[in-house]
Protein backbone atom coordinates (compact mmCIF):
# COMPACT_ATOMS: atom_id res chain seq x y z
CA UNK A 1 0.00 0.00 0.00
CA UNK A 2 1.22 3.81 -0.67
CA UNK A 3 0.72 4.53 3.03
CA UNK A 4 3.24 1.58 4.40
CA UNK A 5 6.55 4.14 3.83
CA UNK A 6 9.54 2.29 3.87
CA UNK A 7 13.24 3.10 3.21
CA UNK A 8 13.65 1.16 0.22
CA UNK A 9 10.00 2.60 -1.00
CA UNK A 10 11.23 5.96 -0.20
CA UNK A 11 13.81 5.84 -2.75
CA UNK A 12 12.20 4.46 -5.31
CA UNK A 13 9.35 6.50 -5.37
CA UNK A 14 12.17 9.85 -5.21
CA UNK A 15 13.76 8.71 -8.37
CA UNK A 16 10.71 8.08 -10.04
CA UNK A 17 9.34 11.14 -9.97
CA UNK A 18 11.76 13.54 -11.23
CA UNK A 19 11.18 14.64 -7.88
CA UNK A 20 8.67 17.43 -11.86
CA UNK A 21 8.65 39.08 2.68
CA UNK A 22 8.76 34.47 0.19
CA UNK A 23 10.54 35.01 3.39
CA UNK A 24 7.23 37.29 4.02
CA UNK A 25 4.54 33.88 4.24
CA UNK A 26 4.39 31.88 7.91
CA UNK A 27 3.15 29.24 8.10
CA UNK A 28 0.56 28.14 11.24
CA UNK A 29 -1.59 25.53 12.05
CA UNK A 30 -3.00 23.92 15.18
CA UNK A 31 -3.28 20.52 16.85
CA UNK A 32 -6.61 19.82 18.22
CA UNK A 33 -9.84 17.92 17.07
CA UNK A 34 -8.83 14.08 17.22
CA UNK A 35 -5.91 15.06 19.06
CA UNK A 36 -2.09 15.15 17.78
CA UNK A 37 -2.96 14.08 13.94
CA UNK A 38 -0.43 15.90 12.99
CA UNK A 39 3.49 14.77 11.59
CA UNK A 40 6.22 17.26 11.78
CA UNK A 41 9.67 17.81 10.29
CA UNK A 42 12.08 20.62 9.49
CA UNK A 43 15.56 20.70 8.44
CA UNK A 44 17.71 22.89 6.74
CA UNK A 45 17.94 23.03 2.50
CA UNK A 46 18.94 25.54 -0.02
CA UNK A 47 20.31 28.20 2.44
CA UNK A 48 17.28 28.19 3.93
CA UNK A 49 14.94 25.66 6.18
CA UNK A 50 12.05 23.35 4.78
CA UNK A 51 8.90 22.59 7.08
CA UNK A 52 6.51 19.58 6.38
CA UNK A 53 3.45 19.14 8.35
CA UNK A 54 0.83 16.68 7.84
CA UNK A 55 -2.42 15.65 9.03
CA UNK A 56 -2.03 11.97 10.29
CA UNK A 57 0.16 10.50 12.68
CA UNK A 58 2.62 8.32 11.54
CA UNK A 59 5.51 6.42 13.51
CA UNK A 60 8.92 7.49 14.32
CA UNK A 61 10.06 4.69 11.67
CA UNK A 62 7.78 6.38 8.98
CA UNK A 63 8.38 9.88 9.43
CA UNK A 64 12.15 8.93 9.49
CA UNK A 65 11.64 7.32 5.95
CA UNK A 66 9.19 10.11 4.73
CA UNK A 67 12.23 12.98 5.48
CA UNK A 68 14.75 11.12 3.93
CA UNK A 69 12.61 11.48 0.76
CA UNK A 70 11.64 14.89 1.18
CA UNK A 71 15.72 15.91 1.38
CA UNK A 72 16.63 13.77 -1.67
CA UNK A 73 13.99 15.44 -3.73
CA UNK A 74 15.31 19.08 -2.01
CA UNK A 75 18.57 18.47 -2.08
CA UNK A 76 18.09 17.19 -5.94
CA UNK A 77 17.07 21.10 -6.62
CA UNK A 78 19.76 22.11 -4.81
CA UNK A 79 22.59 19.54 -6.64
CA UNK A 80 20.71 20.77 -9.91
CA UNK A 81 20.66 24.74 -10.10
CA UNK A 82 22.65 26.10 -6.91
CA UNK A 83 24.74 28.69 -8.10
CA UNK A 84 27.60 28.20 -5.11
CA UNK A 85 27.81 24.17 -6.08
CA UNK A 86 30.33 23.79 -9.07
CA UNK A 87 28.92 20.67 -10.33
CA UNK A 88 25.19 22.22 -10.70
CA UNK A 89 23.76 22.36 -14.18
CA UNK A 90 23.75 26.22 -13.72
CA UNK A 91 27.38 26.76 -12.76
CA UNK A 92 28.81 24.46 -15.56
CA UNK A 93 26.46 27.28 -17.86
CA UNK A 94 27.66 30.03 -15.80
CA UNK A 95 30.85 28.65 -16.89
CA UNK A 96 31.21 27.76 -20.46
CA UNK A 97 32.38 30.00 -22.86
CA UNK A 98 28.88 30.18 -24.93
CA UNK A 99 28.04 29.02 -28.04
CA UNK A 100 27.43 25.43 -27.60
CA UNK A 101 24.41 23.75 -26.64
CA UNK A 102 24.48 22.65 -22.68
CA UNK A 103 22.41 19.56 -21.82
CA UNK A 104 19.85 20.20 -18.60
CA UNK A 105 17.69 17.82 -16.68
CA UNK A 106 14.13 17.63 -16.71
CA UNK A 107 13.66 19.67 -13.27
CA UNK A 108 15.75 22.60 -14.60
CA UNK A 109 14.35 22.27 -18.43
CA UNK A 110 10.94 22.88 -16.40
CA UNK A 111 12.64 25.86 -14.03
CA UNK A 112 13.74 27.25 -16.87
CA UNK A 113 10.38 27.24 -19.02
CA UNK A 114 8.70 28.71 -16.03
CA UNK A 115 10.93 31.62 -15.85
CA UNK A 116 10.73 32.70 -19.48
CA UNK A 117 7.14 32.38 -19.16
CA UNK A 118 7.16 35.11 -16.16
CA UNK A 119 9.17 36.99 -18.04
CA UNK A 120 6.86 37.23 -21.01
CA UNK A 121 4.33 38.14 -18.81
CA UNK A 122 5.69 40.46 -17.12
CA UNK A 123 7.34 42.06 -19.83
CA UNK A 124 11.00 41.77 -18.90
CA UNK A 125 9.99 42.40 -15.04
CA UNK A 126 11.75 38.79 -14.04
CA UNK A 127 14.94 38.01 -15.42
CA UNK A 128 16.99 35.23 -14.58
CA UNK A 129 20.13 37.04 -15.74
CA UNK A 130 19.97 39.86 -13.47
CA UNK A 131 22.59 38.60 -11.25
CA UNK A 132 25.51 41.24 -12.35
CA UNK A 133 23.35 43.70 -11.84
CA UNK A 134 22.33 42.45 -8.50
CA UNK A 135 26.34 41.96 -7.15
CA UNK A 136 26.92 45.72 -8.90
CA UNK A 137 24.85 47.30 -6.48
CA UNK A 138 26.17 45.65 -3.44
CA UNK A 139 23.19 42.38 -2.77
CA UNK A 140 25.64 39.91 -4.21
CA UNK A 141 28.84 38.02 -2.27
CA UNK A 142 31.17 40.75 -2.94
CA UNK A 143 31.02 43.92 -0.90
CA UNK A 144 29.25 47.01 -1.47
CA UNK A 145 30.88 49.56 -2.84
CA UNK A 146 28.14 52.50 -2.80
CA UNK A 147 26.19 53.84 -6.02
CA UNK A 148 27.57 52.60 -8.88
CA UNK A 149 27.99 55.21 -12.30
CA UNK A 150 25.48 54.87 -15.16
CA UNK A 151 28.77 53.42 -17.10
CA UNK A 152 28.79 50.77 -14.72
CA UNK A 153 25.20 49.81 -14.38
CA UNK A 154 24.93 50.06 -18.58
CA UNK A 155 28.24 47.67 -18.90
CA UNK A 156 26.09 44.93 -16.63
CA UNK A 157 23.31 45.19 -18.19
CA UNK A 158 24.66 44.62 -21.57
CA UNK A 159 24.86 41.09 -20.10
CA UNK A 160 21.47 40.25 -18.75
CA UNK A 161 18.44 40.21 -20.71
CA UNK A 162 16.00 37.01 -22.08
CA UNK A 163 17.59 37.37 -25.21
CA UNK A 164 20.89 36.27 -23.76
CA UNK A 165 20.20 33.26 -23.88
CA UNK A 166 18.19 30.58 -25.80
CA UNK A 167 16.27 27.94 -24.47
CA UNK A 168 15.12 24.78 -26.45
CA UNK A 169 12.60 23.11 -24.45
CA UNK A 170 11.56 20.29 -26.93
CA UNK A 171 15.60 19.44 -26.27
CA UNK A 172 15.96 20.09 -22.96
CA UNK A 173 19.10 22.32 -23.81
CA UNK A 174 20.52 26.05 -23.54
CA UNK A 175 23.03 27.80 -24.86
CA UNK A 176 24.98 31.30 -24.41
CA UNK A 177 24.25 33.86 -26.94
CA UNK A 178 26.00 36.57 -24.69
CA UNK A 179 29.87 34.82 -23.32
CA UNK A 180 29.67 36.15 -19.99
CA UNK A 181 25.58 35.89 -19.35
CA UNK A 182 24.59 33.60 -16.23
CA UNK A 183 21.82 32.38 -14.78
CA UNK A 184 20.51 32.65 -11.40
CA UNK A 185 17.25 30.45 -10.85
CA UNK A 186 16.80 31.89 -7.06
CA UNK A 187 13.55 33.69 -7.66
CA UNK A 188 11.76 30.45 -8.93
CA UNK A 189 13.50 26.91 -8.36
CA UNK A 190 12.46 27.17 -4.23
CA UNK A 191 9.09 26.79 -5.62
CA UNK A 192 9.69 24.46 -7.79
CA UNK A 193 11.29 22.39 -4.99
CA UNK A 194 8.01 23.22 -3.31
CA UNK A 195 5.71 21.48 -6.34
CA UNK A 196 8.22 18.64 -6.43
CA UNK A 197 8.04 17.93 -2.41
CA UNK A 198 4.14 18.04 -2.99
CA UNK A 199 4.41 15.53 -5.56
CA UNK A 200 6.43 13.05 -3.87
CA UNK A 201 3.89 13.55 -0.75
CA UNK A 202 0.88 12.62 -3.28
CA UNK A 203 2.63 9.82 -4.88
CA UNK A 204 2.82 7.72 -1.77
CA UNK A 205 -0.99 8.76 -0.69
CA UNK A 206 -0.53 12.16 1.37
CA UNK A 207 -3.41 14.52 0.04
CA UNK A 208 -3.91 16.73 3.86
CA UNK A 209 -0.74 18.53 3.82
CA UNK A 210 1.41 21.67 4.37
CA UNK A 211 5.07 22.70 2.64
CA UNK A 212 7.03 25.35 3.52
CA UNK A 213 10.13 25.58 2.06
CA UNK A 214 12.02 28.77 3.07
CA UNK A 215 8.52 30.99 3.02
CA UNK A 216 7.20 29.50 -0.22
CA UNK A 217 4.01 27.46 0.77
CA UNK A 218 1.74 24.68 -1.12
CA UNK A 219 -1.48 22.89 1.01
CA UNK A 220 -3.84 20.36 0.44
CA UNK A 221 -6.45 18.97 2.56
CA UNK A 222 -7.95 19.83 6.04
CA UNK A 223 -5.67 19.31 9.20
CA UNK A 224 -7.59 17.18 11.96
CA UNK A 225 -10.31 19.10 13.20
CA UNK A 226 -11.42 19.86 9.74
CA UNK A 227 -10.44 23.43 9.51
CA UNK A 228 -7.92 24.61 6.24
CA UNK A 229 -4.48 25.09 6.16
CA UNK A 230 -3.84 28.83 7.49
CA UNK A 231 -0.61 30.70 6.39
CA UNK A 232 0.01 34.06 7.68
CA UNK A 233 1.18 36.90 5.45
CA UNK A 234 3.98 39.01 7.35
CA UNK A 235 3.27 42.66 7.58
CA UNK A 236 6.40 44.51 5.86
CA UNK A 237 8.16 46.27 8.76
CA UNK A 238 11.93 46.00 9.27
CA UNK A 239 12.96 44.80 12.54
CA UNK A 240 9.31 43.79 13.50
CA UNK A 241 7.30 40.41 12.90
CA UNK A 242 4.07 40.83 12.62
CA UNK A 243 1.11 39.13 10.69
CA UNK A 244 -0.66 41.43 8.36
CA UNK A 245 -3.18 38.73 6.99
CA UNK A 246 -4.40 35.19 7.46
CA UNK A 247 -5.30 33.28 4.52
CA UNK A 248 -6.96 29.67 4.41
CA UNK A 249 -4.78 27.85 1.37
CA UNK A 250 -6.22 24.30 0.09
CA UNK A 251 -4.79 23.04 -2.78
CA UNK A 252 -2.94 25.59 -3.85
CA UNK A 253 0.51 27.56 -3.45
CA UNK A 254 1.46 31.34 -1.49
CA UNK A 255 4.59 33.14 -2.27
CA UNK A 256 5.34 36.27 -0.85
CA UNK A 257 8.41 39.20 -2.28
CA UNK A 258 9.15 42.13 -0.60
CA UNK A 259 11.65 44.87 -0.39
CA UNK A 260 11.69 46.04 3.30
CA UNK A 261 14.03 43.64 5.28
CA UNK A 262 17.32 43.89 2.47
CA UNK A 263 17.87 47.49 1.69
CA UNK A 264 20.91 50.24 1.95
CA UNK A 265 20.71 53.77 2.13
CA UNK A 266 22.74 56.72 0.63
CA UNK A 267 22.22 60.51 1.35
CA UNK A 268 18.87 60.09 2.21
CA UNK A 269 17.35 57.85 -0.46
CA UNK A 270 16.79 53.78 -0.28
CA UNK A 271 17.87 51.55 -2.71
CA UNK A 272 16.11 48.24 -2.35
CA UNK A 273 17.40 44.50 -3.23
CA UNK A 274 15.03 44.47 -5.93
CA UNK A 275 16.34 45.27 -9.35
CA UNK A 276 14.53 46.25 -12.06
CA UNK A 277 15.99 44.37 -15.23
CA UNK A 278 14.43 46.71 -17.42
CA UNK A 279 16.07 49.57 -15.96
CA UNK A 280 19.36 48.53 -13.94
CA UNK A 281 18.16 50.35 -10.83
CA UNK A 282 16.68 49.17 -8.11
CA UNK A 283 13.03 49.72 -7.88
CA UNK A 284 11.49 53.36 -6.36
CA UNK A 285 8.37 52.85 -5.78
CA UNK A 286 6.11 52.58 -2.57
CA UNK A 287 4.99 48.49 -3.26
CA UNK A 288 6.52 46.97 -0.12
CA UNK A 289 5.40 43.31 -0.87
CA UNK A 290 2.93 40.87 -2.77
CA UNK A 291 1.64 37.91 -1.82
CA UNK A 292 0.39 35.46 -4.90
CA UNK A 293 -1.73 32.75 -4.66
CA UNK A 294 -1.43 30.10 -7.81
CA UNK A 295 -1.88 26.39 -8.38
CA UNK A 296 1.87 26.06 -8.53
CA UNK A 297 4.68 27.33 -5.96
CA UNK A 298 6.67 27.64 -8.72
CA UNK A 299 4.58 30.12 -10.60
CA UNK A 300 3.30 31.73 -7.36
CA UNK A 301 7.25 32.35 -6.63
CA UNK A 302 8.01 33.76 -9.71
CA UNK A 303 5.39 35.95 -10.55
CA UNK A 304 5.33 37.69 -6.82
CA UNK A 305 9.24 38.59 -7.79
CA UNK A 306 7.68 39.92 -11.54
CA UNK A 307 5.23 42.21 -9.91
CA UNK A 308 7.42 43.45 -6.98
CA UNK A 309 9.30 44.39 -9.62
CA UNK A 310 6.58 45.80 -11.72
CA UNK A 311 4.71 48.14 -8.94
CA UNK A 312 1.79 49.17 -7.95
CA UNK A 313 0.30 49.67 -10.70
CA UNK A 314 1.59 48.02 -13.80
CA UNK A 315 1.97 44.84 -11.31
CA UNK A 316 -1.58 44.79 -10.01
CA UNK A 317 -3.26 45.34 -13.61
CA UNK A 318 -1.26 42.02 -14.31
CA UNK A 319 -2.56 40.86 -11.30
CA UNK A 320 -6.10 41.45 -12.41
CA UNK A 321 -5.13 40.51 -15.95
CA UNK A 322 -4.10 36.53 -14.84
CA UNK A 323 -7.16 36.97 -13.09
CA UNK A 324 -4.53 35.69 -9.75
CA UNK A 325 -5.62 36.06 -5.79
CA UNK A 326 -3.06 38.57 -5.05
CA UNK A 327 -2.39 41.05 -2.13
CA UNK A 328 -0.15 44.39 -2.87
CA UNK A 329 0.68 46.01 0.31
CA UNK A 330 2.04 50.23 0.21
CA UNK A 331 3.81 52.01 2.20
CA UNK A 332 1.86 55.51 2.64
CA UNK A 333 2.32 58.66 5.34
CA UNK A 334 -0.81 56.68 7.26
CA UNK A 335 1.17 53.28 7.36
CA UNK A 336 0.39 49.96 5.65
CA UNK A 337 -2.23 50.31 2.78
CA UNK A 338 -3.46 46.93 1.10
CA UNK A 339 -4.79 46.69 -2.26
CA UNK A 340 -6.13 43.38 -3.34
CA UNK A 341 -7.89 41.36 -6.16
CA UNK A 342 -11.25 40.36 -5.77
CA UNK A 343 -10.40 36.43 -5.48
CA UNK A 344 -7.48 37.37 -2.85
CA UNK A 345 -10.28 38.42 -0.41
CA UNK A 346 -12.22 35.15 -0.53
CA UNK A 347 -9.19 33.49 1.53
CA UNK A 348 -9.00 35.93 4.08
CA UNK A 349 -9.64 34.46 7.31
CA UNK A 350 -8.19 37.27 9.97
Amino acid sequence: MKRRIYLAGTLAVAARIAVPGSVAALAGCGESGRGNALTRFAGPTMGTAYRVSIAERLSAEETDALRFGVEAALGRVNKLMSTYRRGSEVSRFNASGGGGWIDVSRDTATVIAEARRAASVSGGGFDVTVGPLVDLWGFGPADRNGVPSDEAISDASAHTGPEAFQFDPARGTIRKTRSQVRLDLSGVAKGHAVDLVAAYLEALGFDRYLIDVGGELKARGRKADGSLWRVGIERPVPGQRLVQRVVAVDGGAIATSGDYRNFFERHGRRYSHTIDPRTGRPVQHQLASVSVLSDRAMSADALSTAMMVLGPEEGFALAERMQLPVMFLLRSEDGIVERTTPSFKDRVVA
